[in-house]
């Protein structure tokens, strides 16, 4: 009996969370970028009351440019069989060529329209933007 009935009242502590502790998972849609606006129900938070997770800020992995994607081609001198004018050579003088690798977009930011989640918290106060909804590009 002594387990149940301190089940009991830790479900009964647990049931009794203080208003400002408690942390709600929301949904929210971006009407404007500059100034951030998200609208939730019946209001539009602004950015005083938003926080903005990692995967909401346009992330960009720059790819330096490198030595070591340069090469250099070259092509030996080469006579070619008489094509109808006799036996003629082309030259092509050596060159380098560089690989340039596109930069990576690793996330994007939020756009106008995109749907989010939020974690509201500090009763209601402030809401924490974890990401777009699934589906939403």
């Amino acid at each position: 009996m002594a387990d149940a009935s301190r089940l009991v009242k830790a479900m009964q502590k647990a049931s009794k969370i203080p208003e400002n502790e408690k942390v709600d998972l929301v949904t929210g849609t971006v009407t404007s970028v500059n100034p951030l606006k998200i609208k939730t129900g019946k209001i539009e938070l602004t950015e005083s009351f938003l926080v903005l997770g990692a995967l909401c800020k346009s992330t960009i992995i720059k790819i330096p440019k490198r030595d070591a994607y340069t090469h250099k081609h070259k092509i030996p001198q080469h006579t070619t069989e008489p094509a109808g004018t006799g036996p003629h050579t082309h030259v092509i003088n050596e060159f380098y060529s560089e690989v340039a690798l596109p930069d990576i977009l690793l996330w994007r930011g939020l756009q106008v329209g995109d749907e989010v989640y939020m974690i509201r918290f500090s009763e209601g106060q402030k809401y924490y933007v974890l990401q777009r909804k699934e589906g939403i590009t």
